[in-house]
């Protein structure tokens, strides 16, 4: 199965969503609730970079990369995050995630969409047992950034 990744310019409040956060102190979206707003916090409060909000109908990711890293390591973060992000995806079988990038790093988004891809990738030519074939479900990235 090959995933795709494409640019966007919007999404709806139905699409699984990976948000790459520049600030957290200044908020965060609309779509989540005082509840799930209070649990990132006090994630991202702990240290955490990356916070996983299942919500009933979809996915929202919160990612906050390091931003005192130089750029070639904040890249390289992004891609593990995203691969990290992978197995919750593939465990709700989601085919299609929206990453939208609120930061000013350059690159960020597509490096986390790599990670995504490059851990979402099968080589099952020359295996003979391809049960685990569906494992995988993600086919689509879509990248909303500047």
């Amino acid at each position: 199965m090959q995933t795709t990744i494409r640019s966007t310019l919007s999404y709806s409040d139905r699409d699984s969503l990976i948000i790459l956060l520049n600030n957290p102190k200044r908020g965060f979206p609309a779509s989540l609730t005082a509840g799930e707003e209070k649990y990132a916090q006090n994630e991202l409060k702990t240290g955490k970079r990356l916070v996983i909000i299942n919500q009933y109908k979809r996915l929202v990711v919160l990612y906050h990369p390091d931003q005192k890293s130089n750029h070639s390591l904040l890249l390289e973060a992004g891609r593990k995050a995203g691969d990290n992000v992978l197995q919750e995806i593939n465990r709700q079988k989601i085919s299609s995630v929206v990453i939208d990038d609120q930061t000013s790093i350059k690159g960020i988004a597509l490096a986390f969409a790599e990670g995504l891809a490059l851990g979402n990738y099968q080589f099952l030519k020359y295996r003979s047992d391809t049960s685990g074939k569906n494992d995988f479900s993600l086919k689509e990235i879509l990248v909303r950034s500047k």
